[in-house]
C-alpha cells in the first residue's frame, strides 16, 4: 500500500505540479500510508506538506479540515499535546463554517476535540464542547439515538471524575437506556456498562455495579477475545 501510494504522489505531483490541491489530497493518502506501516514521522511531514499546499492554493476548506484531523490524530500519537490541540480546534472551526447546523461532521469534531481537552485536564473547555455536541446531536438524530453514546459517555466521565456522581450517573443511564432499547454499536454499548458500573460502584451500589461490570467485559471478550 505505501509503494503504491508513493507511486500515486509521483505521478500526480509530476502531472498537476507541486502546488496543486489535487497533489495535497495525494499527499494526505500517502501520509495515511505512512502511519499505517508504522513511520510517523514521515507520516506528519506528508500531511504537514499537504496542509501548507493547500492554504497556498486557498479555497479548499474541506481538504483542510480532513488534513487538520488527520494531522490531529497522528499528533497525538507522537504525543505532541499543543499541536494536537490546535489541529483539532482548526478542524472543528472549519466544520462549523462548511456545514449547515446541526452537522453530523462538526458534531463529530466537537466530539474529538471535547475528549482530548478531558484526556489533557482541561475540563473548563471539555464540558461546553461535549455539551455542544450532545445539544447539536439531539438536533440532528432526536435525544435517544445511538449516535448520542460517544458524548454521553464522554460527559458521564468527566462529571464523575469531578465527583459530580449524580450529572455522571444521569448522562450515562440516558447512554445506558439507548443500548438497551436500540441497535447501538456492541463496544460503544460495552463503553457505556463499564462506565455505569464505575459509577455505582463509587456510589456503593455494589450489586448492579458488578452487573453492569460483567456485561461490559461479555461483549468485550466476545468482540475482541478474551486476550
Amino acid at each position: 500500500a505505501l509503494r503504491l501510494a508513493q507511486l500515486v504522489f509521483t505521478k500526480e505531483e509530476s502531472l498537476y505540479g507541486p502546488a496543486d490541491p489535487r497533489t495535497a489530497l495525494s499527499l494526505d493518502n500517502l501520509a495515511g500510508a505512512f502511519l499505517y506501516a508504522g513511520n510517523l514521522p514521515e507520516a506528519i511531514a506528508a500531511a504537514e506538506r499537504a496542509l501548507s499546499i493547500t492554504l497556498q492554493a486557498g479555497h479548499n476548506e474541506m481538504l483542510e479540515a480532513r488534513l487538520h484531523q488527520h494531522l490531529a490524530e497522528m499528533y497525538r500519537k507522537a504525543p505532541c499535546v499543543a499541536k494536537a490541540r490546535e489541529h483539532l480546534e482548526q478542524a472543528l472551526r472549519l466544520a462549523k463554517e462548511l456545514y449547515v447546523s446541526p452537522s453530523g461532521v462538526a458534531i463529530t469534531a466537537a466530539e474529538n476535540l471535547g475528549g482530548f481537552y478531558f484526556e489533557i485536564g482541561d475540563y473548563a473547555n471539555a464540558e461546553p464542547t461535549l455539551l455542544w455536541a450532545l445539544d447539536s446531536g439531539e438536533k440532528l438524530v432526536g435525544k435517544a439515538a445511538p449516535k448520542l453514546l460517544t458524548a454521553l459517555n464522554w460527559l458521564s466521565v468527566l462529571y464523575r471524575n469531578s465527583n459530580d456522581l449524580a450529572e455522571a450517573e444521569e448522562f450515562c443511564a440516558r447512554a445506558v437506556k439507548i443500548c438497551i432499547e436500540r441497535q447501538a454499536e456492541p463496544l460503544d454499548c460495552a463503553t457505556t456498562f463499564n462506565n455505569f458500573g464505575v459509577i455505582l460502584y463509587h456510589k456503593q451500589q455494589y450489586a448492579p455495579a458488578v452487573k453492569f461490570l460483567e456485561s461490559s467485559l461479555k461483549i468485550r471478550r466476545e468482540l475482541l477475545g478474551a486476550d
